[in-house]
């Protein structure tokens, strides 16, 4: 039985931006940064669950820019747990309507 071959989550995220690059879903890919990930400014929709994004600075840096972002997902990342004012970064993202 061959192996099967496990999807990078670059190549999501590529696959993602040729679609149109609104949404992104990235669930339990490994992820700990998000620097190798230029997402668009037409961005919509990112989720991330069961990931492993620890540090605030990475959601701050890379995603509050995204003027159209409206949903975002981190669940079960360690960010979520680790950064006690996590949930005031949605202050910082006026078109946001959904942080989870």
């Amino acid at each position: 039985m061959p192996e099967e071959k496990k999807t990078s989550a670059k190549e999501v995220f590529e696959a993602s931006v040729a679609n149109g690059g609104k949404v992104f879903n990235l669930d339990g890919l490994k992820i700990d940064e998000l620097s190798s990930f230029p997402f668009p400014s037409q961005t919509e929709e990112i989720s991330l669950f069961d990931n492993e994004i620890l540090n605030p600075k990475y959601v701050v840096d890379y995603l509050v820019p995204l003027p159209n972002l409206k949903a975002l997902w981190l669940n079960n990342n360690p960010v979520v747990d680790a950064c006690s004012n996590f949930h005031s970064i949605s202050e910082l993202m006026p078109s946001l309507e959904i942080l989870n």
